[in-house]
């Protein structure tokens, strides 16, 4: 007999609260690694190009998943958009089989740079939990760009910048 306050949980449901959990704690981690040159000006490009790829610290505005415009203060504007974000990966996100059949849990970090035009591009994973979980983080972030759920780009200087990310999703299972 449940009590009015207690709750049953499905699995599906902790699935979505880690990943809510988790966008909303990512705010987009910067990362620089890959290929990189220094230009005359001191400039650090990337190999694609030859365009900016701009620090995730050095902007004015942080890129941020499309939608929300509406909304007029910054900060409600960031966890309407993390909110969108969620509702995304949880309605396109599956568990992989091969992972559920050998109990593959964790995290999987996936890097891609978010273009002046809003799509993603070099997306790869940066983790290997293997049982096709990183594959399908990748495909979830790829179908963004297929069903054009582009992100707001960041900014500096007043321009639109390339800039690269880091993405967490966790895979558990209850």
């Amino acid at each position: 007999m449940l009590l009015k306050n207690q709750h049953i949980f499905r699995s599906t449901d902790i699935m979505r609260y880690f990943v809510l959990i988790l966008l909303t704690s990512f705010l987009l981690i910067s990362c620089d690694q890959g290929k990189s040159t220094i230009s005359e000006d001191g400039k650090k490009t990337s190999s694609k190009d030859n365009e900016l790829v701009v620090s995730f610290d050095d902007l004015e505005i942080k890129p941020r998943f499309g939608g929300c415009d509406a909304v007029a203060d910054p900060a409600e504007r960031k966890k309407c958009a993390d909110k969108e974000m969620a509702a995304f990966i949880n309605k396109h996100l599956k568990y992989p089989e091969t992972a559920r059949n050998k109990g593959i849990e964790g995290k999987a970090v996936i890097s891609f740079i978010v273009e002046v035009n809003g799509s993603l591009s070099e997306i790869t994973p940066m983790t290997a939990l293997g049982g096709g979980c990183e594959e399908e983080a990748m495909r979830v972030i790829q179908l963004m760009n297929q069903q054009k759920q582009w992100w707001v780009p960041g900014m500096k200087d007043g321009k639109r910048v390339r800039v690269k990310l880091q993405l967490p999703i966790n895979f558990r299972m209850s």
